[in-house]
């Protein structure tokens, strides 16, 4: 039975190649202010992903002006792409200065521990670009990795999810399988999948692990790598290799450090012990995840609008009357002090005029840590140029006009 919310959803795919192709061409000519060039090896084959075409385009431009802009001068940054059965690493690699190498040491840790209201209001352009794209990702199906290497060369791979393994679960909570040798551990793995909403099933013995996989078809598998019998990257393989169980996603969880090894050998996501309970959450909705059902969605009740537009703030709050309404000016540390205990479950950006000095603003209101996870929409009095609601769909939600405006539609976020 099709979970009812997910019966008819169609999740976001996109071809990597045309947008690799697009970026390689954009910056064919340029050159930055110390002549670093950008060298693209785009496949020649489509390579069919999970993602949102503008959503990946933006994470990609993003990553691409970080890297031109600080890189050591007269150098080449130089992006490749590498194919596994479970992953698509589109690799940056390029020599940092010195001040960029500070910051990718900084942002190897969560994304959220580095937004604060001091980073937003002093952290140059390129350094947002670069902290926007990791939000992006965080919102689609995509991970970014970054790390400094001994010989101080800086790399950024960012981990798509071939298009087959974009999967909505055919359960009303999905299944995980959990295989694990140390009962502990296991435990408590299923104990925060179950609280998020998720069905387990405990697999101690690593030699039985295939035959329990093939039984219950799993919608998502959390992988140990050190056990007795047979270890991870053993089952791993055998994963990856039996047609029944290759579209399986599986996150490795090992004590290892080296992601790329995971990777390399068919993991669709690689977390460390001891396992953070919300890293697990976040990379178990990334690859299988949780829907509400219909009737458990809280009413929309709190939305904060963010605007100074007083024209389109009376039309909108006709419109949403009987929403506990909180108005702001769109200024970061207006949002970053005054939201206090709103709480809202919806932000409505509205704005009479949008112009592209806007999506700036909108960039860096997106990433104030109180409403960074809050649905957001961007209501307008006039549609938006098309090169600039592109870029902004990437960020936002849903892009209405005000005269079209439908209250009821905000519900389903």
């Amino acid at each position: 039975m099709k979970h009812p919310d997910t019966a008819d959803l169609k999740v976001s795919t996109c071809n990597l190649t045309d947008i690799l192709q697009r970026l390689s061409e954009e910056y064919q000519n340029f050159r930055s202010h110390d002549n670093v060039l950008l060298r693209c090896d785009t496949p020649l084959e489509p390579l069919k992903i999970s993602g949102a075409h503008s959503a990946v385009y933006q994470i990609l431009e993003f990553i691409t002006t970080a890297c031109l802009d600080n890189s050591q001068p007269n150098e080449a940054v130089r992006v490749s792409v590498r194919t596994a059965p479970a992953v698509i690493d589109v690799t940056y690699r390029f020599t940092p200065n010195s001040m960029f190498i500070l910051l990718m040491r900084r942002l190897l840790e969560p994304l959220r521990q580095q937004i604060n209201l001091a980073g937003l209001k002093n952290t140059p352009n390129s350094y947002i670009a670069l902290l926007l794209a990791r939000w992006i990702a965080t919102r689609q199906r995509i991970k970014i990795w970054m790390e400094i290497e001994k010989s101080s060369t800086g790399s950024i791979h960012c981990y798509f999810l071939p298009a087959y393994l974009n999967t909505v679960p055919s359960r009303e909570k999905p299944l995980v399988l959990v295989i694990e040798d140390n009962p502990h551990i296991g435990k408590l793995l299923e104990l925060y999948l179950s609280r998020a909403g998720y069905q387990t099933r405990y697999a101690p013995d690593s030699s039985k692990a295939m035959d329990i996989a093939l039984d219950i078809k799993p919608d998502l598998i959390t992988l140990d790598v050190y056990m007795p019998n047979k270890d991870g990257w053993q089952i791993l393989s055998a994963f990856r290799k039996n047609e029944e169980t290759v579209k399986i996603p599986v996150i490795v969880i090992t004590v290892m450090k080296d992601a790329q090894i995971g990777y390399e050998l068919g993991a669709s996501d690689y977390l460390t012990k001891p396992v953070e309970k919300d890293n697990l959450i976040h990379s178990a909705q990334r690859l299988a995840p949780v829907f509400a059902l219909p009737g458990s969605r809280e009413p929309l009740e709190r939305i904060l609008i963010v605007s100074e537009q007083d024209e389109l703030l009376d039309a909108l709050q006709t419109k949403l009357a009987d929403a506990t309404l909180k108005v702001l000016a769109p200024d970061v540390q207006t949002l970053y002090e005054e939201i206090g205990d709103f709480k809202p479950q919806l932000t409505c950006f509205a704005f009479t005029e949008l112009e592209s000095s806007m999506r700036y603003l909108l960039y860096r209101l997106r990433l104030v840590p109180h409403i960074s996870d809050i649905p957001a929409v961007l209501i307008t009095k006039g549609p938006p140029e098309e090169t600039l609601r592109q870029s902004l769909t990437a960020i936002m939600d849903d892009i209405f006009q005000i005269d079209g405006f439908d209250p009821s539609r905000l519900v389903s976020y």
